[in-house]
């Protein structure tokens, strides 16, 4: 009968196995609970984000969609701008050709200054001169016509 004992060791053995197994399996499955409980809410939390993100995505598109019609005004602005840019630039071509005129125009001016300041005292010189010499000659003939006078009328009777 010895080999009821062994029997019975060994039925204990596989049983206190099977228990400790079964602990475990317990354990592992209430572990997985946690863990299914855990994913469960990350879940729910990326369902949120991802709705979130879905709807901020989505305006974002609306406003790419608005900021083309925006990107052809811009076009056109930068269009304007040039053109505006290439009169401001020929205006400044006209204004430095006009600028040069009124240089040359300047110089010339200066010029018949000179050659009028030139020929002015010029004139006035030989007009000096000929005041000068016909005071000169005038004042000259009225002393001789005054001493003819006083020759001709010795007391001075005219």
């Amino acid at each position: 009968m010895r080999t009821l004992p062994r029997r019975d060791q060994r039925f204990e053995f596989y049983e206190n196995t099977l228990r400790e197994r079964l602990c475990d399996i317990r354990d592992m499955s209430s572990r997985l609970d946690v863990l299914r409980q855990s994913a469960c809410g990350l879940l729910q939390s990326f369902g949120k984000e991802d709705s979130t993100s879905l709807e901020e995505f989505t305006i974002q598109v609306q406003n790419l969609e608005r900021y083309e019609c925006e990107e052809s005004t811009i076009v056109d602005l930068k269009t304007r701008l040039q053109q505006e840019q290439q009169k401001v630039h020929n205006y400044h071509k006209r204004l430095e050709k006009i600028q040069a005129k009124i240089d040359q125009q300047k110089e010339k001016e200066d010029a018949w200054r000179r050659r009028s300041s030139w020929r002015l005292r010029l004139l006035w010189g030989v007009t000096s001169i000929l005041v000068i010499v016909w005071l000169l000659v005038t004042s000259s003939s009225e002393g001789e016509t005054l001493v003819m006078l006083n020759v001709e009328n010795p007391k001075g009777r005219i």
